[in-house]
């Protein structure tokens, strides 16, 4: 099975895309018959159903119907079931293709669903994007999402696993975290630098997803920007 994308524009709008043998056919329906919201009546008819197309040369079609924009998710997953009458009566189609439908209907949602999370997920907040603030004196240190690239992608398979269980399941949130050290006197900033593909568990205090070899690299560039200006500024005064 796979599922069609959509534009970019509506990340997580898909169509199912599959063909059903027979006895896949015959398995689904049983699998699904047993599902909670299924009466005895529905479910009778089903299991029925599932009996006598097992073995036969019944196919189901799934496909995207490209020409109908979906009003929600599944819409556009047009079903064919050729030929059906030779195997099933009318009720018994009706039934096999709510079924379907239905479960369509609910595996396209749950996509949907995870997708707007895992978007969430990877942009910066406008309104949380700031992580922290430390303050010393006249320095200020904060740390803000970022929406520079990050590196993960598909050839780090069990790390990609790893981050979207985190997103979905515990409400993570993924991406690139910039550090700025800057001087409120002089309303200058003195060093930055930007750490990628950071994963954050709600909750978790800045020490567990900071990268401290990074933090200890901003604040020496930014003492050693400071004290290039200060030289500058005592080699200006001894010149005046």
């Amino acid at each position: 099975m796979s599922a069609c994308r959509p534009p970019a524009r509506w990340p997580g709008w898909v169509a199912v895309c599959v063909r059903l043998e027979a006895d896949d056919l015959a398995a689904l329906l049983i699998r699904l018959s047993g599902l909670p919201g299924e009466d005895d009546a529905q479910r009778q008819v089903l299991e029925t159903a599932a009996g006598k197309l097992a073995g036969s040369p019944a196919v189901i079609v799934l496909l995207p119907e490209h020409d109908t924009a979906p009003m929600v998710p599944g819409d556009d997953t047009g079903v064919r079931f050729p030929y059906a009458s030779e195997w099933l009566t009318e009720p018994e189609i009706t039934a096999v293709l709510a079924c379907l439908r239905q479960a369509i209907r609910r595996a396209c949602i749950q996509i949907a669903d995870d997708a707007r999370k895992i978007q969430a997920a990877v942009t910066p907040s406008p309104t949380h994007g700031r992580l922290f603030t430390r303050r010393i004196g006249h320095f200020q240190l904060v740390a803000d999402e970022s929406d520079d690239d990050n590196w993960l992608d598909e050839s780090a398979p069990e790390e990609v696993k790893r981050v979207l269980d985190a997103i979905l399941n515990d409400g993570a949130r993924f991406g690139a975290v910039r550090l700025v050290v800057s001087c409120n006197t002089m309303s200058a900033i003195l060093a930055y630098g930007l750490v990628t593909d950071v994963l954050r568990y709600p909750g978790d205090p800045a020490r567990r997803w900071l990268d401290h070899d990074l933090l200890h690299e901003v604040i020496r560039d930014a003492r050693a920007e400071m004290l290039s200006v200060l030289n500058a500024h005592r080699t200006f005064l001894k010149k005046s």
